[in-house]
């Protein structure tokens, strides 16, 4: 018995430890996890049995000691649990257990037959019934969502106690009798087990994980492992024990409760679009040119996707989707509808539409406005306006005078090519190569006026920089030669090109 204690203080010991190292990878949010649980089990159970007597007060037998039966059952019963926090719960259980367990010994002597020595053997065996209503009362942790680890104490009581016995001449095979004339003695069929102790008590521990049978989780379909270590004899005054491992199913049911699933929705400010009188309705300023929005959501399971739609005045602008967790902020640039603000004030609405991977969806929306503004174009000194048939006009005379922006787009073909000098890996010249401090302070508006070649000669930077502001591209570099001469099957040569463009990339623009 000291045995199991100390096994049990082990186990205790590491369900404790456990639950230390593992309590922060717990979600303290998950409100699926936090409810009233209800459930039914069902269990197959596997008895194991330390003894030490020779049989029943009235019925003894001749045999010198049950040691030891192991067994099979099952047990039926409904559960509650019932959280403590975030984390930690109580459990109880009530039910009915039955198991059948059979105890055998033998004993072997020598007897003679007509004046021979000749083998002979008894043997005892005692099978019992073992039914009783028991209770387990638990403290559980969960260490991750769905796992359950539980600790506490198996209480039994209302016992039905019945066994079977017998003594069987097994040796000598062919003759011999016990003195009632018969090869079996001390034969007993469905008798009640005397003096049986009406309450037990033992050790208890187990370990459930929880499938989720429907969306929001209300039932869920549980396998369970339980142990028991036997305290107390199941008779009085007859050293008998027993332990117990119990495998089964749970079903457990909780109220939804409040929604599981929570999200917000909130934008960095409103906007303002500044016209000037007598300009062109495409010559105006945004400020500010960027609207941040920032969505949230908190959610017990995780999230599958989630969508933010953008509407001015009622017409869709916008759409920002993704799948897994909510980003924590979206930039919408309003020069991207620019034509559609300058038209008209309005009230921009966004709406965030978020779903877990169950299917549970919740919305929220929020707005900002886009106002607008008029003001007087002021001009420092004397300008003169040029009408289409070629004339002019004074604006001092009070003639109107248009102003108007030209917007346009410079595009530049590039060769994908770096050209090295003759059986040269060093970059030439000619091409533009920067150290760390001019990559971080490159940009390609500084190739506006660099010309068709110019811009050629800094491909390296414009596609460092390409690589730099898109973490997920990539490129694919091949060096090569001419073939010729000495360059011919000259592979170290061509090798050595990439590796000098490879260094480029990672040492000046920090490119893996």
């Amino acid at each position: 018995m000291k045995l199991y204690i100390r096994l049990f203080t082990v186990l205790l010991f590491t369900f404790v430890s456990i639950s230390n190292l593992v309590a922060e990878e717990v979600n303290s949010d998950d409100e699926y996890f936090t409810r009233i649980q209800y459930g039914v089990f069902g269990n197959y159970m596997l008895t194991f049995h330390n003894s030490d007597f020779t049989g029943f007060k009235d019925w003894e037998t001749c045999c010198p000691k049950f040691e030891s039966g192991r067994g099979s059952g099952f047990a039926l019963g409904a559960l509650i649990e019932y959280p403590l926090s975030e984390t930690w719960f109580i459990s109880g259980r009530l039910a009915y257990e039955s198991s059948i367990t059979e105890m055998k010994d033998s004993d072997k002597f020598v007897v003679a037959i007509e004046g021979e020595p000749a083998d002979g053997e008894f043997e005892y065996v005692i099978n019992t019934d073992l039914s009783n209503i028991f209770t387990d009362l638990l403290v559980g942790y969960k260490p991750v969502n769905r796992l359950s680890l539980y600790a506490g104490a198996h209480l039994t009581f209302a016992p039905w106690y019945f066994f079977d016995m017998r003594e069987t001449m097994l040796k000598p095979v062919d003759r011999g009798t016990f003195e009632n004339g018969s090869r079996v003695r001390n034969d007993a069929t469905g008798e009640e087990i005397p003096d049986a102790t009406s309450f037990g008590f033992a050790l208890a521990g187990g370990v459930c994980y929880e499938f989720p049978l429907n969306r929001r989780q209300t039932l869920r379909l549980v396998p369970e492992m339980f142990f028991t270590i036997g305290l107390t004899d199941y008779v009085k005054e007859i050293d008998w024990s027993g332990n117990s491992i119990r495998v089964g199913i749970a079903l457990k049911y909780s109220d939804a409760g409040e929604y599981p699933l929570h999200a917000a929705v909130s934008s960095s400010g409103t906007a303002t679009i500044t016209k000037f009188k007598y300009c062109e309705e495409n010559y105006a300023i945004f400020n500010p040119k960027e609207i941040i929005i920032m969505p949230y959501a908190e959610a017990a399971a995780p999230i599958g996707k989630w969508n933010l739609d953008i509407f001015f005045n009622d017409k869709l602008t916008e759409v920002f989707e993704g799948e897994g967790e909510v980003p924590e902020e979206l930039v919408y640039n309003l020069l991207n509808d620019s034509a559609l603000f300058v038209s008209a004030e309005g009230i921009c609405t966004y709406f965030l539409t978020v779903e877990d991977i169950y299917g549970v969806s919740t919305e929220a929306r929020g707005s900002f406005e886009i106002s607008q503004e008029v003001k007087e174009l002021s001009i420092a000194g004397k300008i003169t306006g040029v009408k289409p048939d070629g004339s002019t006009i004074d604006p001092s005379t009070g003639s109107p005078l248009k102003l108007k922006r030209n917007i346009t787009t410079e595009i530049t073909p590039l060769l994908n090519y770096v050209f090295f000098d003759k059986m040269s890996s060093m970059f030439p010249d000619r091409y533009s190569i920067l150290n760390k401090n001019e990559a971080e302070k490159f940009t390609l508006e500084k190739l506006h006026k660099a010309g068709t070649m110019g811009t050629y000669y800094s491909i390296l930077n414009v596609i460092g920089k390409r690589l730099k502001d898109d973490p997920e591209a990539t490129v694919i570099l091949v060096g090569c030669n001419d073939g010729k001469e000495s360059g011919k099957d000259n592979i170290k040569i061509s090798g050595a090109r990439a590796q000098k463009v490879q260094r480029y990339f990672s040492d000046i623009w920090q490119i893996d």
